[in-house]
């Protein structure tokens, strides 16, 4: 999963950067991603679920070890989704 969930949140920083933003956090990216991206209506909400979900289930796996396949498994089905997403608006 590392690879798809990497691949998703650098997609995500490109976006930010292309529109001349650098983010300071991760709460930040999320708050610029949505607003740029999400509120515009230039990607679906689905795209900023799959961000949100992976930061949660990756914190939570860090620093609670807390983690299931089943999430896992459910994370990649969203991540792909929405890299399909990120890259047709990269592609610009």
């Amino acid at each position: 999963m590392g690879d798809y969930s990497s691949l998703f949140f650098h997609g995500v920083r490109a976006l930010l950067y292309r529109s001349g933003y650098r983010e300071e956090s991760h709460v930040a990216l999320k708050l610029a991603f949505s607003e740029l991206y999400i509120n515009t209506g230039i990607l679906t909400q689905n795209v900023y679920k799959a961000l949100e979900r992976g930061m949660n289930l990756r914190e939570m796996a860090d620093y609670k070890e807390n983690y299931s396949q089943s999430g896992a498994s459910n994370l990649i089905e969203m991540v792909i989704e929405g890299l399909k997403e990120i890259e047709k608006e990269l592609d610009y």
